[in-house]
């Protein structure tokens, strides 16, 4: 409904503030206009491009494969056309109904490609976010929902799941999931990485998630925040991966922090940026750099 509406990322209010901050420009397309220009991409052109790539998948059928292929090609073509587009994202979940599949095969394989940054829910501000930090750290990334085990029934209903998992201290751990997984990867930054058929109900039969992995071990969480002007920084240590199968959180990553609480009070948003390694120094470099404060939890 009109919750969704209510992005910030999607007002004019926060493209505007991105220009002016940063100088990089927001252009909107028709998501519409894509998914049908996709669907006129022949079957025959999936099927050679696949062979090139041969990446792992799992109960995935040869059309949702295709589906999935030429949302790449035709993002690529539009990608190729301006050399200034360094990162893109669309309303892939609440504009479903537009297309039979979903972008995360395609965001994993234009990393992999071109380096294009990818976001999720065309989330800008986690778009511009991950640009910054890719091009200056150049460390392994992605972006998920954040869901701190303090936030009880409220995440767990979202994630159609009955418990969290059962950790000492629970008040300092988080889950971390995003459509069903832990969310989109670059298969060059996971430990474990396969295309498997969507979770949401929300989407498509045919579409895809990724279910990927990163190493277990330090991870630093990075956001900036809604005014542009700070940039907050968690470092936490990746204990493992939950699955619950039948939910909407299949396998995701449990995170724990230093202090749950002050998270709970002071996070910026349920989607978060994910760094392997303990980033905290570089992060303060960066922030430097680009005048911004640092909220370091």
């Amino acid at each position: 409904g009109s919750i969704f509406k209510r992005f910030f990322w999607w007002e004019d209010e926060c493209t505007e503030l991105i220009q002016k901050k940063f100088g990089v420009s927001i252009v909107k397309k028709s998501f519409k206009n894509m998914a049908a220009e996709a669907k006129n991409i022949s079957d025959s052109e999936t099927e050679r491009l696949w062979n090139k790539w041969n990446l792992p998948v799992k109960d995935v059928s040869n059309k949702a494969l295709s589906s999935a292929l030429k949302i790449y090609l035709t993002l690529k073509k539009e990608i190729e056309a301006d050399p200034a587009i360094k990162g893109a994202g669309m309303n892939c979940l609440n504009e479903s109904f537009y297309s039979d599949t979903t972008p995360c095969l395609a965001w994993s394989m234009l990393f992999e490609e071109k380096g294009i940054i990818w976001a999720c829910e065309a989330d800008t501000v986690s778009l511009l976010t991950m640009y910054i930090i890719q091009k200056t750290l150049n460390e392994p990334l992605m972006m998920s929902n954040i869901y701190p085990f303090l936030m009880g029934m409220a995440a767990l209903k979202h994630e159609k799941i009955d418990t969290f998992p059962d950790v000492e201290e629970p008040e300092n751990h988080l889950l971390v999931a995003h459509c069903g997984y832990f969310g989109v990867v670059p298969k060059c930054f996971a430990s474990q990485w396969q295309l498997t058929p969507k979770v949401l109900e929300i989407v498509d039969d045919n579409a895809t998630a990724i279910d990927a992995r990163f190493p277990e071990g330090e991870v630093t969480l990075v956001k900036l925040d809604p005014t542009l002007s700070r940039l907050q920084v968690i470092e936490g240590v990746l204990e493992g991966y939950a699955q619950y199968p039948g939910s909407d959180c299949r396998n995701g990553a449990i995170i724990k922090v230093r202090n749950g609480y002050s998270l709970m009070e002071n996070l910026y948003s349920h989607h978060n940026i994910i760094i392997t390694g303990h980033q905290k120094i570089a992060l303060r470099s960066l922030a430097s750099i680009f005048g911004l404060e640092i909220d370091e939890l």
